[in-house]
Parts: structure tokens; sequence; C-alpha cells
């Protein structure tokens, strides 16, 4: 594969079938990553690290260095419903990143990107260039459905993938339930009101929940386009989640795990 389209995979937002985004931005979640370091006491035994919803796997890694760092052994799953897509074909100097589902991502055109975009500046609708930019998008799908002939490409880097801690699967949190006795798991930009349902939510939370053991923790978090840092990091302790520390005003769903475990 030519180091131009390694590089879309790497660097592009591609906008999922379930409308979240993927990011690679390095040392996006430090804050949450110093928060939990002082939370999370010392131990003998490796603490069970799971985190959902991994994307490309660069800030697993950030995590996963700031607790080794501070002398934690770790044992990690990595969950994403996305774990790997595929190239097509669709002309000489034109390739399309689709879901194995068949997805649209996006596609690089002698050079040129070409993302899944559902919205535009004012200025792209007065001059048509959304227009277009969604016909073109629509255009590839359909291309993307009826081409056979695809090239597999992880979307996880591959130093996570390397270290001999981590196990990476695939998984939707909403209809597959997490591994049990977890110590610590981790959802950023993960459960957000944009992406669900209240009642899925609520499933979610249960289904969290059930899986952690006496003394986990929950980070819930979320980074805006701005920057701006929001989530709450919550303990499990005597049948009860309560909320132990905020970054900004906390996270919009963190009600839905709080009280009395059923």
């Amino acid at each position: 594969m030519n180091t131009a389209l390694l590089s879309f995979v790497r660097d592009a937002q591609l906008r999922t079938s379930n409308g979240s985004w993927r990011t690679t931005h390095r040392g996006r979640l430090k804050t949450f990553d110093e928060t939990l370091v002082k939370l999370l006491p010392n131990r003998e035994r490796p603490y069970l690290v799971v985190d959902v919803g991994v994307s490309s796997g660069i800030t697993t890694l950030d995590l996963i260095d700031a607790l080794e760092k501070a002398g934690h052994a770790l044992k990690v799953v990595a969950l994403d419903r996305v774990t790997g897509c595929s190239f097509v074909k669709l002309f000489p100097g034109a390739y399309a990143l689709a879901e194995d589902s068949g997805h649209f991502l996006g596609a690089l055109v002698f050079g040129v990107p070409v993302r899944e975009t559902t919205s535009g500046s004012r200025l792209d609708y007065l001059t048509g260039k959304a227009l277009i930019k969604k016909l073109v998008a629509a255009s590839f799908h359909w291309r993307v459905q009826r081409q056979k002939d695809r090239k597999p490409v992880p979307l996880i880097v591959s130093e996570l993938a390397r270290r001999s801690n981590v196990e990476i699967k695939k998984l939707d949190i909403l209809t597959q339930p997490l591994p049990e006795g977890v110590d610590v798991v981790r959802l950023a930009n993960v459960v957000q009101r944009t992406y669900f349902s209240e009642r899925d939510i609520a499933r979610i939370a249960a289904s969290v929940l059930h899986c952690c053991s006496a003394g986990a923790i929950i980070v819930l978090a979320h980074d805006s386009p701005n920057g701006e840092l929001q989530g709450s990091f919550l303990r499990i302790a005597d049948g009860s989640c309560a909320v132990v520390a905020r970054i900004g005003r906390g996270s919009e769903v963190e009600n839905f795990f709080t009280g009395r475990i059923r």
C-alpha cells in the first residue's frame, strides 16, 4: 500500500456508519490520564483496563503510557465497533475507504482527500460546493457497494497492536457484553446523546456497571472540537457508583451511572 493511502487512513477524520467520528490526535485526553493516575491506588497485581471506542488507538497508547509511568502493571482490552476497513480501487488514481459493511468513509482521488460530510460552511452552500461534495460521496458510495476487490487495512495503529499486554477486540457496546472483572473502564467520546437515545444510554450504563469489579473506576470523557474538556470519574464501592472527580462541568451522562447498582 502506498504512502498516500496510509497517510489518508492515519490523518483523516472519518465518519463511521453510526455517526461517530474517528480522530487520531495524540495527547487529546492528557488531563483525564493525569487525573486517573491520581485516583488509582498502587497494587501488585495488574489492573484490567478496558478502553471502549478506541478509534485509532492513539489515546489508548497515551493512557497506557501514563499508567505504566506511574508504576501500574496493566492488562488492556481495546474495543471498537470498527477495527478495520478496506481500500477499494474505484478507477485509476481513485481509492475509496469503506467499512466491511460497505459504508463509505472517504476517498483519495489523485492525492486529494474526499470525505463524507453532513454539513458545510455557508460559503460552501452558496457556491454549490457542499452539494458537489455530497454528490461525489454518494457516487463513491454506490461504487463501493458494487466493488468486490478490496484490500484490508487496519484502523488501529500498529504500535498498539504490538503491545504484549493489549488485546484488540471488535465490539458493539450497545449489543455485546464487556469483559467481566474490570478495574478501569474508559468511555471517551462514546456515550453521548448525539449518538444514543436515553434508553440506549441506560442500557450501556447497566452493561458497564455489571462488568466492573469492586473499587473499579469508570471514566466518562468528552473533548469537543474547540478543545473544551468535560468528563466524570466514578468509583464503585459498597454496591453504589458515585462521582469522585470531574473535568469541566462533568459528563452529561454521569447520572445514568450513579446510584445503587442493581
